[in-house]
């Protein structure tokens, strides 16, 4: 609960240990769009990792599902023997924007995760939903009885009063253990010393439980002269009790008499419970909002009502709060026709951008919060509305090309927004970029040097193959440039995003050039040996007597076809007729590995027992080509996932090591789920998924349609909502 001393005991901790662990530290906190946002998080997080790993310019992208991915993949590896143990401390789960998920399945040896978030012992809300399985809890209910002199012994004033056992018994009693009572109380004490007050009566005089005592210092505070004086003071606190995050300077002046002056000078017994920075008023904790709130009653409504109306003018001073938070309250007081108002306005839409650049997030959420009003009133024509206005108000704020920024002469603008595309379109983005910057290099000096640092960048990338055929075709046309004009330095990068055909157009492209040693040298890295023939004739059609004459190459491409089609043919065959070990000693004599995966995927569909798909597995990992060995394990956990075997599915999803094809086996696996009905657990394995979340959560979503199940479907809404294509 709220309190209790969690961030603090955090923050101490963490300073005691760092001798034997490399700590990594995030704080989540309501009171600022930065410490709420799950994309500063991944950001600091990633960080702070890569000076831990040694890795020097660490990818750093606006996009959460790409860092995300990046954390997923950089706490599967094991840390070396010689390195310290590594040690994730995430306090304020609570307050973050949006639910922070965890980041690992399994952490390796010497690599530990601390999380922290209020929560009653015996609940599990949904931030914390899939942060306790397989995690030993700790409850913090009190701060314990022998911990309370040690704090008193380290305030010189207080110090005598540590030895003092009836003191100290009453001290406890009175609040319970209570760390943020124990707090305010010990700072009452200290001042009662520092005034040479009789101390023991202040404690004999304080009352049970910290609710009391919040009463008991409001009725303090209306006697304070200062504050009989000011009423202004007076609607502060009620202002700050109902605020949802911090009030600047000229909010308060706009919605209390109160001027520069006056809050210059406000009475020491109100800014005690205040946090005050940088201009910006709070509360100093927000149990404290809380309690005045409920001690104020009819004067806090009134106060929020004000805010209210000061929120609905917000057209006339753009005020960063009310660009914050002005939909939440609307949410909070069910005002849905107004919320669904300022969610249409294109006005309010500018503005958030305009007046808060760094918060890009917000004006999504302002749709997001309509999106879930629509959907909580089951209104399907606004939950359509909703839903396709999020993914054209998401490509506005995204509008400006990164080819026009490079332009314009910012490669690190550039490099920054296409970052921020999913991840194939960022892979063909970068390509772009240093492919215009290398045909003018000729003009411009400098421009080869950026080109090269453009491509380093990319290939230090987590590179999956280009799925569609028209970004092949792109990617190879963009790589025939490149790698003339890096001196073919990029053929491995080649192979990293090119699937065969788009090998073998690029193959093409060099050979129509004259660059046939290229050419030659990539046809070696297309796996599916027909279509390596067949580039490898069309290199010798156009190179004529510099390779073997087409008759010979054509006669051994009969005669290596023939064989794999009859191989590939007789171990399906064998499969179907359940002779699994002599379909695998079948499959182990087919030299393709592009046939090879397919047999050996169709082994584990049609014999799908923990044996088979073990014997399969086993083989599946000798594939050369990792596609085809990923397409392969995909087959197999869809197979396992429809006889209901999840946990060997999930398992195997597991070995694959590319996102792009590991995202593929996890859609599959949560559809099964959903048609078995455990429909918790498919929403688990769907934010499992980062890469793709275009085209697989639809899917699932469909999924649930189709099973009758309305509720998870509109679970679903909002990570449709980021894509256009899903929406």
């Amino acid at each position: 609960a709220a309190g209790f001393g969690k961030s603090a005991l955090l923050s101490h901790w963490q300073q005691t240990q760092h001798e034997d662990y490399f700590i990594v530290y995030h704080c989540f906190s309501h009171r600022y769009e930065k410490t709420r946002s799950l994309a500063e998080a991944y950001c600091h997080l990633l960080k702070q990792l890569y000076l831990y790993y040694n890795i020097r310019n660490g990818d750093l992208t606006n996009d959460e599902n790409r860092m995300r991915d990046i954390l997923v993949g950089m706490l599967r590896e094991p840390i070396s023997a010689e390195s310290k143990g590594l040690v994730i401390v995430l306090d304020g789960l609570d307050e973050a924007d949006k639910t922070f998920e965890p980041f690992f399945t399994e952490l390796p040896a010497g690599v530990f995760v601390i999380a922290a978030a209020r929560s009653e012992e015996g609940d599990e809300p949904e931030y914390l939903r899939n942060w306790t399985d397989n995690a030993q809890r700790l409850n913090l209910n009190r701060l314990s009885p022998e911990a309370i002199p040690k704090w008193l012994k380290q305030i010189s004033e207080l110090a005598a009063y540590s030895e003092d056992n009836e003191f100290v018994k009453r001290l406890d009693k009175t609040t319970g253990g209570f760390p943020l009572y124990l707090h305010f109380l010990i700072d009452d004490l200290k001042k009662a010393a520092k005034k040479s007050q009789d101390v023991q009566a202040v404690l004999r005089n304080s009352p049970g439980g910290f609710k009391a005592y919040v009463r008991e210092q409001f009725r303090l505070l209306a006697k304070v002269e200062e504050i009989k004086q000011q009423q202004e003071v007076k609607k502060l606190f009620a202002l700050l009790s109902v605020a949802l995050g911090g009030l600047s300077e000229n909010d308060i002046q706009d919605l209390t008499n109160l001027d520069a002056w006056d809050l210059a000078d406000l009475p020491w017994q109100a800014t005690r419970w205040f946090s005050i920075q940088m201009g910006v008023y709070n509360f100093a904790h927000p149990l404290l909002a809380d309690e005045f709130q409920c001690v104020l009653g009819r004067q806090a409504d009134s106060a929020e009502r004000n805010l209210i109306d000061y929120c609905a003018k917000w057209q006339d001073h753009h005020s960063a709060y009310v660009l914050r938070y002005y939909t939440e309250h609307l949410r909070d007081l069910q005002q849905w026709e107004k919320l669904y108002a300022i969610a249409r306005d294109e006005a309010f839409f500018t503005t958030q951008r305009q007046k808060l650049p760094d918060e890009p997030d917000l004006p999504l959420k302002t749709l997001q919060l309509a999106l879930w009003g629509k959907a909580k009133t089951d209104d399907v024509v606004g939950m359509a509305e909703f839903l396709l206005v999020h993914p054209q108000r998401l490509m506005q704020i995204a509008k400006e090309s990164p080819l026009d920024i490079l332009r314009a002469g910012s490669i690190t603008r550039a490099l920054a927004l296409a970052d921020k595309f999913y991840s194939q379109h960022r892979i063909l983005w970068y390509l772009l970029l240093a492919w215009d910057l290398v045909i003018n290099a000729t003009q411009y000096k400098g421009k080869m040097e950026q080109a090269l640092e453009i491509l380093e960048r990319l290939q230090k990338k987590d590179l999956r193959c280009l799925s569609e055929s028209w970004m092949n075709d792109c990617a190879a046309y963009l790589l025939m440039e490149l790698l003339v004009a890096t001196k073919w330095t990029l053929t491995k990068l080649s192979k990293l995003i090119l699937d065969d055909h788009g090998l073998v157009e690029l193959c093409r492209n060099l050979a129509k050039k004259g660059k046939f040693a290229a050419a030659f040298d990539i046809a070696q890295q297309i796996d599916d040996s027909e279509y390596r023939a067949e580039v490898l004739t069309k290199i010798g059609d156009l190179q004529k007597n510099k390779i073997p004459a087409r008759q010979l190459i054509s006669r051994r491409i009969r005669k290596v076809t023939g064989t794999l089609l009859s191989r590939k043919s007789l171990a399906k065959a064998q499969a179907q007729a359940e002779k699994v070990t002599a379909a695998l000693n079948t499959a182990q004599q087919i030299d393709s590995s592009y046939y090879r995966a397919e047999v050996l995927t169709e082994i584990a569909k049609v014999q799908p027992t923990p044996e088979n798909v073990t014997a399969v597995l086993n083989t599946v990992q000798q594939i050369g080509s990792s596609d085809k060995q990923a397409e392969a394990l995909i087959e197999i956990a869809k197979a396992q996932a429809q006889a209901e075997n999840f946990a060997a599915a999930l398992d195997t999803a597991k070995l694959i090591d590319f996102s792009y094809y590991r995202t593929k086996a996890l859609m599959e696996i949560a559809k099964a789920q959903v048609e078995a009905k455990l429909s918790k657990q498919a929403l688990l394995t769907a934010e499992q998924i980062f890469v793709n979340r275009n085209l697989h959560i639809p899917d699932i979503a469909v999924a649930f349609v189709e099973n009758d199940d309305k509720e998870n479907f509109k679970r679903l809404l909002i990570p449709c909502a980021y894509y256009r294509d899903a929406a």
